[in-house]
């Protein structure tokens, strides 16, 4: 999937991505051995049924994507200097072809000084151009409250979102 071969936003893949985006909330706010969550994992497995190898994929970039949410990813780095320019330019290539797909992928495996922010700005910015309003919001909010102090240490504080939940932020209902 690449700027050659868009993704499309099928019925099934919208679902399981919001689906998706449910079950994270209920991992930040610690309940991902409830019933509810597990609830969220059988109605998930619906949509998940009728999805392509690629949506698939998509998912779990999804997936792995918003466990920066918690504070938790998982990713690539490195501190090369000649990776890291190579990396930047491929990241303008991409964002400058509108190649959304190709910026996740590039923000899965990035320099270990890539600011949180900014990856979660190019993320948010990734996924609403994807189609993705909702998930789109969730990395904005959360930059914002790194941004503004409401989230202490993007990458040092575990399972920070729960602490904003209270007031209205990332999960709030």
């Amino acid at each position: 999937m690449s700027a050659d071969k868009p993704l499309q936003l099928s019925p099934h893949l919208a679902e399981y991505v919001r689906l998706l985006l449910d079950l994270h909330r209920l991992f930040i706010q610690g309940k991902e051995d409830t019933q509810e969550a597990d609830d969220l994992r059988d109605e998930m497995e619906v949509p998940a049924s009728y999805l392509s190898r690629e949506e698939v994929t998509f998912a779990q970039g999804v997936s792995g994507d918003l466990y920066q949410l918690q504070d938790d990813e998982i990713c690539g780095r490195f501190d090369a200097p000649d990776q890291i320019q190579e990396w930047e330019a491929r990241l303008r290539d991409a964002s400058g072809q509108d190649d959304w797909l190709a910026v996740l992928e590039l923000e899965r495996t990035r320099p270990s000084s890539r600011p949180a922010r900014d990856v979660l700005l190019s993320r948010a910015l990734a996924y609403e151009k994807l189609g993705f309003p909702d998930i789109a919001s969730a990395f904005a909010e959360y930059a914002r409250r790194a941004a503004c102090g409401s989230i202490p240490a993007v990458q040092d504080q575990p399972h920070s979102l729960v602490h904003t939940r209270a007031s209205g932020g990332f999960g709030a209902g």
